[in-house]
């Protein structure tokens, strides 16, 4: 299976080798680096597509069970335990996606994902000194 080094990180992230999780505040990091922009380059569009593509990828190798009716059904059940009550938007599917790709048997099932990136590591953490 073909994991780029950047989508590798962002396994490493869901999985707390960085000192922190903090999506909504991060996680355009690895776009941007997979995709050569510059942070402030980064949309919606680019994370979304970043991490279906790790989702799949993980989902076709039998990493992730993948079943859609519960998919939906978590997601709707998550929805229910907000302020927003049934209504579900692109952040919780995004965390819905992350949330499974945390959850991912990498070292059982064999799939290497090498050491975390200093210097990514550096940027994520620079402001908790």
């Amino acid at each position: 299976m073909e994991i780029d080094y950047w989508e590798k990180q962002l396994i490493l992230y869901t999985k707390g080798h960085f000192k922190r999780i903090n999506y909504k505040k991060d996680i355009k990091h690895f776009a941007a680096n997979l995709y050569g922009l510059n942070l402030e380059q980064v949309s919606t569009d680019n994370v979304l597509h970043m991490v279906l593509d790790i989702y799949e990828n993980l989902c076709l190798n039998d990493y992730i069970e993948f079943n859609f009716k519960n998919f939906i059904s978590d997601l709707f059940k998550n929805a229910y335990f907000t302020d927003r009550g049934d209504k579900v938007d692109l952040s919780d599917i995004l965390n819905q996606m992350l949330s499974q790709i945390q959850n991912t048997p990498v070292v059982r099932k064999g799939l290497n994902l090498g050491e975390v990136d200093k210097g990514l590591f550096e940027k994520i953490n620079a402001d908790i000194r």
